[in-house]
């Protein structure tokens, strides 16, 4: 599953904060089959 990173443009409207961003890959790593 594809984490988005602070490299990434994200898009409009998905900015996301480090946080958001941690939250996001550790909910994505737990979801990993």
């Amino acid at each position: 599953m594809p984490v988005t990173s602070a490299t990434t443009v994200p898009a409009p409207g998905l900015v996301l904060t480090i946080q958001d961003e941690d939250a996001l890959r550790s909910a994505a790593y737990d979801a990993s089959p």
